[in-house]
């Protein structure tokens, strides 16, 4: 997937959240083609979620929104992750429709995906 990302028109990024020690705590892989971009992945290992990590990332990613005047971002998610899909709405970020059976689960399943948008400057 990432390799589809870098081969992609546009201009790619991503964002790292370190510890003290140097160590990847989450990270961010973005597409920016303003004035729109597009969220591609956001991770954060396990140990470190719900301690600000993936806030973090979502305001360094709204600050370059920003400074390179994107109006819109664009995401997916899957639809049981609800703690992902309150934080997109922290920053920002409606619910816009349904992507059926775009995820597949360990148990040979698939799971929707909630597609999102933000549109306009939010304050997050």
């Amino acid at each position: 997937m990432f390799q589809a990302v870098l081969d992609s028109p546009g201009y790619h990024g991503g964002l790292g959240c370190f510890d003290d020690d140097g160590a990847l705590l989450g990270f961010l892989i973005y597409n920016l083609l303003p004035p729109e971009s597009e969220i591609e992945d956001i991770a954060v290992e396990p140990p470190r979620q719900r301690q600000g990590v993936a806030s973090s990332l979502m305001e360094a990613y709204c600050d370059i929104l920003e400074e390179h005047n994107c109006d819109s971002s664009y995401l997916e998610v899957r639809i049981s992750n609800l703690p992902a899909i309150r934080l997109y709405e922290r920053f920002g970020y409606a619910r816009t429709g349904i992507r059926k059976n775009y995820y597949p689960r360990p148990d040979g399943a698939r799971e929707d995906a909630v597609l999102m948008a933000r549109r306009g400057k939010s304050d997050g």
